[in-house]
């Protein structure tokens, strides 16, 4: 059974944040009672931390951005949050809940927030209290991991429940379509529709996978020439609005226009290359469709 024992590596730095904020000798009494940390020095921080890194468990040491999180919280270092317990998907979708612009989005409630944000205060402290039986249990040389690893899971479990039931099933699916949205608009959509579990959905196999990288490829460089063109079209418009003196003085200055692009010939063979390698490619596409 997996026990806190290995000893801290020199070498371990596991959140430069929580490193400069805790104090570097153990707190006043009166201290301790104001901020109610969970730690009372950053030495006791990264000796708990680095050896609960090390346990060889990987499932509890995916969970250690989520203690984190709670001990950082603790510290007064970020806010409480409901997305404390959450990883992936649903920490996504309850931060998103901070903005009222998604909240209005899902037709939620006030009460509906309030209730969840209580709940994440109550889960937090809930949180702490495991994180602190386990220091003393660490303090005293022995701490269950695998129990220590159910209790936490079990938390996050009553969570997950806590908020199915406070958001409505049309709430909930609105609120991951907006996940979605928003990541595709911040993530290659060739690397977001091939990803394991959206693939799957999709039906997206191996061989589409590809086809659809190498079209996103071809979609970009498309584009950067499209802004190029676009730039070059918007410094013209103002450069037109000068009178007939400033722009001969302007026509002195700048001379005639300049391309790193067009004046490499290498650049101009190999941009053809690409050009003719692309059509080939599309018209292999259409014949095997």
């Amino acid at each position: 059974m997996s026990v806190f024992r290995t000893p801290l590596s020199s070498g371990i730095i596991f959140c430069t944040l929580v490193f400069v904020c805790l104090p570097a000798t153990s707190a006043s009494g009166q201290e301790r009672e104001e901020r109610e940390g969970i730690f009372e020095s950053r030495e006791q921080y990264f000796e708990f931390m680095g050896e609960l890194r090390e346990i060889d468990n990987p499932e509890l040491k995916e969970l250690i951005p989520v203690l984190n999180d709670v001990i950082m919280a603790s510290h007064g270092l970020k806010d409480e949050s409901y997305g404390t317990p959450f990883r992936g998907e649903r920490a996504w979708m309850t931060r998103m809940l901070e903005h009222e612009v998604v909240r209005n989005e899902i037709d939620m409630l006030d009460y509906q927030y309030e209730d969840l944000q209580n709940a994440g205060r109550d889960i937090q402290r809930r949180m702490e209290s495991q994180i602190r039986d386990a220091l003393r249990q660490h303090t005293s040389g022995a701490v269950n991991a695998e129990q220590f690893l159910e209790q936490v899971n079990a938390i996050r479990r009553r969570s997950e429940q806590e908020m199915d039931d406070t958001l409505l099933p049309h709430q909930q699916d609105r609120l991951r379509q907006v996940l979605m949205r928003t990541r595709l608009s911040r993530e290659s959509p060739a690397d977001l529709l091939g990803s394991d579990a959206l693939a799957e959905q999709l039906g997206i196999d191996d061989a589409q996978k590809e086809e659809l990288s190498e079209q996103w490829q071809i979609i970009q460089r498309r584009l950067s020439d499209d802004i190029a063109r676009l730039r070059e079209e918007a410094r013209q418009e103002l450069i037109d609005q000068l009178e007939p003196d400033q722009r001969a003085k302007f026509d002195e200055i700048f001379g005639d226009n300049f391309s790193w692009r067009s004046g490499d010939r290498d650049s101009q063979r190999g941009e053809r290359d690409r050009e003719e390698r692309e059509s080939n490619e599309r018209e292999e596409r259409s014949d095997r469709r």
